[in-house]
């Protein structure tokens, strides 16, 4: 029976980390910023005007750290993982996104016609989140930039 308990005991512990450690300052749904894309797992299916690629990511599922979107993808520039962005509708997954944002980066600093603005810096690297919400559907991008202020 202890080892049961115990068991259940770690198994909960490293979900939970493993779980905190999906987004910080680092990284961004487990994935370094400024990587190298593609890696396994990822599919190329956009190409932008100023050399930027889009990828998704098969592993995903549709879920931003269990909260269902209609689509999250990876953006790339110079090779590098820099950004991130996912759809969604309803306003609860919205409220829920919105707290996840809140849980990372704390308080939104700017909310200007419906968009609201969160960022972060450490060590040099600046990670921004931008919210937005509108007649039941959302999106939410994430960004990294290394060396701004």
């Amino acid at each position: 029976m202890n080892r049961i308990v115990l068991l259940l005991l770690i198994l909960l512990l490293t979900g939970s980390i493993s779980h905190a450690a999906q987004f910080d300052i680092d990284h961004f749904n487990g994935i370094k910023w400024g990587v190298l894309l593609p890696q396994s797992g990822f599919k190329l299916f956009s190409k932008g005007s100023d050399g930027e690629k889009f990828y998704s990511r098969m592993i995903d599922k549709s879920k931003l750290e269990g909260i269902p979107v209609e689509e999250l993808t990876y953006t790339s520039k110079a090779g590098r993982f820099v950004s991130a962005h996912a759809l969604f509708q309803g306003e609860n997954d919205y409220q829920k996104i919105r707290h996840l944002c809140q849980k990372i980066f704390g308080n939104s600093r700017e909310n200007l016609a419906g968009r609201e603005f969160f960022k972060i810096s450490q060590g040099g690297k600046f990670v921004t989140a931008m919210l937005q919400f509108s007649n039941g559907r959302g999106m939410v991008n994430f960004n990294c930039d290394r060396g701004r202020r």
